[in-house]
């Protein structure tokens, strides 16, 4: 409901905008106009809400994963990383699914690169067996390990071919 109040403030303030730097234009509406603004704009929406619903699915199968296996590694002779799955459990709630020029992108953020590296080898292969699940027709490039520039923080890529 939100969005919807949000979109139409913004088409207003555009068209207020738009008629006081023209104000001697004609405006003509044609029904193909019309047609092919809903289509773009129903297409976004479903791209934008399967996005929202995969980055569900995927944080969730993910913390639930690492939550495993922090549990079962409480026992003394195993504990050594409890604590690293523990943070990568948290680096996964954060997933962010989007689409960027028609390719679907993850990004994980884990702050660190000890983290990063972690992650990476925990989700060789089972994120492999999510994205197949999740997204059948698609393949996708290896994970990637970048950062931020100034600020020396780390995050994780896997993006689309």
């Amino acid at each position: 409901m939100k969005l919807l109040i949000l979109f139409l403030i913004a088409f207003a303030l555009i068209a207020l905008i738009w008629a006081r730097l023209y104000p001697n234009q004609k405006v003509t509406i044609q029904a193909k106009t019309i047609n092919t603004f809903s289509d773009g704009l129903l297409k976004r929406i479903r791209v934008w809400s399967n996005n929202r619903i995969q980055t569900h699915r995927l944080r969730q199968s993910l913390v639930q994963r690492e939550k495993l296996l922090a549990d079962s590694q409480q026992l003394p002779f195993f504990s050594r990383n409890s604590k690293l799955h523990e943070l990568v459990g948290n680096a996964f709630r954060k997933t962010i699914v989007f689409q960027w020029h028609h390719k679907t992108k993850i990004i994980i953020p884990t702050g660190t690169f000890t983290l990063s590296k972690f992650a990476t080898e925990q989700l060789d292969n089972y994120l492999l067996e999510l994205l197949v699940i999740y997204y059948p027709d698609r393949y996708w490039q290896q994970i990637e390990i970048k950062k931020i520039p100034l600020f020396n923080y780390f995050y994780l890529v896997i993006q689309e071919k």
